[in-house]
């Protein structure tokens, strides 16, 4: 939730077969005025691009949480757990 890689040079190094293999819920604000939008599209097509399993959403808000996320968020986990 409105995260970000904050080293993504190094992530080729770092990643695991595990990590890979693991599915991620992403979700971010299109106004988030904390961390840049941007910055998580990127995080999104970086993870992508290892063929990691991505969960996308984004939400009409700032830096917060909507119940729309929250029901996103109920409805992938009981799908993966």
């Amino acid at each position: 939730m409105s995260t970000y890689l904050a080293l993504p040079d190094s992530l080729d190094d770092e990643i695991s077969d595990a990590a890979i293999e693991t599915p991620v819920f992403m979700a971010h604000g299109q106004q988030d005025e904390i961390i840049d939008f941007q910055h998580g599209k990127d995080c999104q097509q970086q993870l992508e691009s290892y063929d990691m399993d991505i969960h996308w959403h984004e939400y009409e808000m700032g830096h917060s949480v909507c119940l729309e996320e929250i029901q996103h968020i109920r409805r992938w986990l009981t799908e993966v757990l």
